[in-house]
C-alpha cells in the first residue's frame, strides 16, 4: 500500500481497533483509546504518547470517548455491557497510568452514544460533561450529566415525545446546551435544547430527513451547527434513493431569544446515486464515514469538515477518502478546501478550546489485519484535489415515500391447513452502518423500513465479518435495537446477521453467504472468519439457538441441512431467479428443499426500497409467527413489487411436501399493476403459461399425473412495466418496482404414473 500524506505520529492498533476516539493537544502529546475486539471478549485501550495499557475488559465495549481535562490529563469514556446490562464507564488517564472514575450511568437499559464536554475552570482539572443516549420504556432519550464526586446529576433531559439519538453538548452564551436529531412521529429533524426552550434548527418538510449533527461555539460567540439532509428521489428509470446534502446553521442570541441564519445546503454528498451520463456507472460501496459532518474551531474560526471519497465509483477496498472543508462566519460559507487525504474514517483530533492546532486522525491500512491510527495536523494550504461532480445527477427527482403501491388498505388472506394466513411484506437483507462498507444509522434504517418503505418488517443482516468484524458492542446494538423496534401487531424487527463467508478453492475466491435469522438476541455469533468459513459450525450455532438460515446473492453452496430453508430470488443487484434460473433448479433437482425470498442487500440506508421484497403468509404480525412461516417455506419473492401468489398443489399451500400420484394446481394472483403473464413450472420446465390481458387479479387451475418420482412446482409472475432504457442496471441499485414474483414450490413425491 502506497504511503499517504499522513507519515508522522503513527499508531498501529492490533486487536481490530475499531472504532477509535483521539485527543491531541497541540504539543505533541496525544492520547488515542480504542475497542480492541477479540473473539471472546473486547478490551478498552488507551495510549498516551508513546504508552499504551488496558483499561478494561468486558463482554462489549461502545466507541469511546476522549476529552483532555488539564495538562497532559485526559477522561476516557465508553459505554459498557455486562452480562446483558449497560452502563457508562470513567477513566482518568495520564502518561503515567489510569484510575476509575465513577460511572455516569449505572447498570441498566442500552445505552448508545457518549460524548463529552469540559468547561474551563480555575481548578487543575475542568468540570467534564457527559451527553448520552439511553433506550428507555417510551424510547431513547438524550441526557446531560454532571459528575459531582461520586454523584451525577442530570443537567437537561430531551422530552419524551421527541425519539432522541446523537447529542452534541454545548457551552453556549453561558448556559448548557444540547444539539441531537430527534424522530418527532414523521421525520428526523435537528434540535437545540437549552434550560428554557427547544428549537428546531432544520426544516419541516417530511420529504426530507434530517441529522447526524455537530456543533461548536465560534470566537464570535455564535453557535454553529452542521448535519445531514436526506431528500429521497427517484431517477427516469424507477430507481429510489436518498439526496444526502450537507447544512449548516449559525446561532446567535438576541434579547434572550435563539436566531437561526441558516446557510442552506454547503455540499452535495450524494455520491452513490447512479450516474445516468454518459452512461450508468455502477456504485460501490464504501469504507470511511461520508455521512459524519465535524466542526471545529481555528484561529481564522469555525470550519465544517467532512469526508467524501475519492472516486465515484472506485472498487470499496480501493477507494480512499478526501477531508474537505468550508469556512463559516457570519457573511456565510467559503470556498470548499481540501484538508487531507489518503485516509479512512477521519475524525477530530484535539480540545480546541485549550488553544490547541487542528488536527485529525484516521485510519490507514483499513483493509489489513493491522490497521494504523495516524495523526496529521491539517494542512495549512489546501490540497490540489478535485472534487466530485454535483451537475451529473440532474436526472434524480424529488419523490413522496410510500408510494401508492405500497399501502394497500386490503391484505391478501388465506385459507389453508384449517388455518387463516395474511400476507405480511419484509426486506429479508440489509445493512446499516454497522457494516463496513454501508450507510445509514440503524434507527433511520428502521424507519426507513417502516414510513418510506410501508413495510410490515425487516431483518438487518449486517456483515459478521467483512473489512472489519461485527464486533461484541456492534452485535448487540443490533440485538438491542431490534428489541427497541419490535412492536407485535403493528411492525416485526427481526434479529440476525450476514454470514460473510469467502474461501479460497483452487485460487478462486468463493462467495458462500447467508442470511441468519434468531428467535431471540443471543450473547454472541458465530463468525466465517473464524471457524475457517465452515458452515457447519454456523448450522450448530444455529440448531443450539433455534434459528434458521437463507443462502444469499447469485451462486451459493448447500449442504442440505434442514437449516437451508430458502434461497434469495432478487436483491437490489440483480433478480438472480429470473438471470439463472438453473442454479436454483439443479439445487431443487438434487433433493434440496429451497423456498424463495427478496432482500435488496441495501448499503444504502433504504431498506425496502431496493427492488426486492419477501411476502410470508403468516397467522399473525409477530416474531414467532412470522419465522415459523419462513421456516416452513410459506413465502413468496418479489422483485419489488407488492403481488400476492396464493399457490396450492392439491389443496395444500407453498413450502408443503404432499405424496400424490395426480396434481391439481390451483392459484391466485393480486397485483398492484396489470399482469402480463403466469408461468407454472416443473422440475425447472414451463409446463403452462396463462397470457393475461393486464388485469389486476388472476385465478387458473391445471391438473397432470407427473409420473414416479419426486417432483417441484412454483408459479412464476410477470407483471407490465418494465425498466424503461436497459434490462439490468449496475451496481447496488434496482427498479423500485420490478416486474417478477415467485412463489416458494411444492414438492409432490408420485408413486407410479398410474
Amino acid at each position: 500500500m502506497p504511503r499517504t500524506t499522513f507519515e508522522d505520529h503513527l499508531h498501529v492498533i492490533p486487536d481490530h481497533g475499531v472504532p477509535y476516539a483521539p485527543a491531541w493537544d497541540g504539543d505533541d502529546r496525544r492520547c488515542l483509546a480504542w475497542t480492541a475486539y477479540r473473539p471472546d471478549r473486547e478490551l478498552l485501550r488507551v495510549r498516551v504518547e508513546d504508552r499504551e495499557c488496558e483499561l478494561l475488559r468486558s463482554d462489549a465495549v461502545g466507541k469511546p470517548s476522549v476529552i483532555q481535562v488539564a495538562d497532559a490529563v485526559w477522561e476516557v469514556d465508553a459505554p459498557v455491557c455486562e452480562a446483558g446490562s449497560w452502563s457508562c464507564r470513567r477513566f482518568r488517564v495520564t502518561k503515567t497510568g489510569a484510575d476509575i472514575l465513577p460511572n455516569w450511568i449505572e447498570a441498566g437499559s442500552f445505552i448508545e452514544t457518549v460524548r463529552l464536554l469540559t468547561k474551563r475552570s480555575a481548578k487543575a482539572e475542568d468540570d467534564v460533561f457527559a451527553a448520552v443516549t439511553r433506550e428507555e420504556e417510551k424510547g431513547p432519550r438524550v441526557m446531560l450529566l454532571q459528575a459531582e464526586g461520586k454523584c451525577v446529576r442530570d443537567i437537561l433531559k430531551t422530552p419524551a415525545s421527541l425519539r432522541a439519538y446523537r447529542p452534541v453538548p454545548v457551552f453556549w452564551g453561558g448556559r448548557f446546551a444540547l444539539v441531537f436529531d430527534a424522530w418527532d412521529g414523521s421525520a428526523y429533524r435537528i434540535y437545540l435544547q437549552t434550560e428554557t426552550e427547544i428549537v428546531c434548527l432544520s426544516d419541516e418538510s417530511a420529504q426530507s430527513w434530517q441529522l447526524a449533527a455537530d456543533a461548536v461555539t465560534g470566537l464570535d460567540g455564535a453557535l454553529y451547527v452542521g448535519w445531514i439532509r436526506d431528500t429521497d428521489v427517484m431517477n427516469p428509470e424507477g430507481v429510489t434513493d436518498a439526496r444526502c446534502e450537507l447544512m449548516a446553521a449559525r446561532l446567535t442570541m438576541r434579547n434572550g431569544a435563539t436566531h437561526v441564519k441558516s446557510f442552506g445546503a454547503v455540499d452535495d454528498l450524494s455520491h452513490g446515486l447512479l450516474d445516468l451520463s454518459p452512461k450508468p456507472r455502477g456504485v460501490w460501496g464504501y469504507c470511511g464515514r461520508r455521512r459524519h459532518p465535524m466542526l471545529l474551531r481555528t484561529p481564522q474560526g469555525v470550519t465544517l469538515v467532512w469526508e467524501q471519497k475519492e472516486i465515484h465509483d472506485g472498487p470499496t477496498c480501493e477507494n480512499r477518502g478526501v477531508l474537505w472543508g468550508r469556512c463559516l462566519n457570519h457573511d456565510g460559507a467559503g470556498k470548499p478546501m481540501a484538508l487531507a487525504e489518503g485516509g479512512l474514517h477521519y475524525e477530530i483530533a484535539g480540545s480546541h478550546a485549550l488553544g490547541s492546532e487542528p488536527a485529525v486522525a484516521c485510519y490507514e491500512g483499513m483493509f489489513t489485519d493491522e490497521r494504523q491510527i495516524v495523526f496529521k495536523p491539517l494542512a495549512s494550504l489546501p490540497l490540489d484535489k478535485t472534487r466530485l461532480p454535483r451537475e451529473a445527477w440532474d436526472d434524480w427527482h424529488p419523490v413522496d415515500l410510500p408510494q401508492p403501491e405500497m399501502k394497500s388498505t386490503e391484505r391478501a388472506v388465506m385459507e389453508a391447513d384449517g388455518k387463516t394466513y395474511s400476507l405480511y411484506w419484509f426486506d429479508l437483507h440489509c445493512h446499516t452502518a454497522l457494516s463496513g462498507d454501508a450507510e445509514g444509522e440503524v434507527d433511520m434504517c428502521y424507519r426507513t423500513a417502516k414510513h418510506k418503505a410501508a413495510l410490515d418488517g425487516v431483518l438487518m443482516t449486517d456483515n459478521d465479518h467483512y473489512v472489519v468484524p461485527l464486533n461484541h458492542n456492534e452485535w448487540r446494538t443490533s440485538c438491542a435495537l431490534a428489541d427497541a423496534f419490535d412492536e407485535p401487531g403493528t411492525f416485526v424487527a427481526l434479529i440476525g446477521y450476514e454470514w460473510t463467508c469467502r474461501r479460497e478453492v483452487e485460487n478462486e475466491l468463493i462467495v458462500d453467504h447467508r442470511s441468519v435469522l434468531l428467535p431471540a438476541p443471543t450473547p454472541d455469533i458465530v463468525r466465517w472468519n473464524e471457524v475457517s468459513a465452515d458452515p457447519r459450525a454456523l448450522y450448530e450455532f444455529l440448531d443450539c439457538h433455534g434459528g434458521f438460515a437463507h443462502a444469499h446473492h447469485q451462486h451459493w453452496r448447500v449442504l442440505g441441512n434442514p437449516l437451508e430453508v430458502n434461497i434469495e430470488a432478487a436483491s437490489s443487484w440483480d433478480p438472480y431467479l429470473e438471470r439463472e434460473p438453473e442454479f436454483y433448479h439443479a439445487a431443487l433437482k438434487a433433493g434440496h428443499r429451497l423456498g424463495v425470498i427478496g432482500g435488496s442487500d441495501e448499503h444504502r440506508r433504504n431498506p425496502g426500497l431496493g427492488g426486492a421484497l419477501t411476502g410470508v403468509w403468516a397467522e399473525s404480525l409477530t416474531r414467532d409467527s412470522i419465522l415459523d412461516a419462513l421456516r416452513n417455506r410459506r413465502c413468496i419473492a418479489t422483485a419489488g413489487h407488492r403481488v400476492a401468489i396464493d399457490f396450492r398443489v392439491n389443496g395444500q399451500p407453498m413450502g408443503k411436501t404432499i405424496t400424490a400420484n395426480s396434481v391439481k394446481v390451483d392459484l391466485h394472483v393480486q397485483a398492484p399493476t396489470g399482469i402480463e403473464s403466469v408461468e407454472l413450472i416443473r422440475d425447472g420446465d414451463t409446463v403452462r403459461t396463462w397470457d393475461v390481458d393486464g388485469t389486476h387479479e388472476y385465478s387458473a387451475g391445471f391438473e397432470e399425473r407427473p409420473g414416479a418420482g419426486t417432483h417441484f412446482y412454483y408459479v412464476k409472475v410477470l407483471l407490465e412495466g418494465r425498466l424503461r432504457f436497459r434490462e439490468a442496471l449496475p451496481a447496488n441499485l434496482q427498479q423500485l418496482f420490478g416486474s417478477h414474483g415467485w412463489s416458494s414450490p411444492v414438492w409432490v413425491t408420485a408413486g407410479s404414473s398410474q
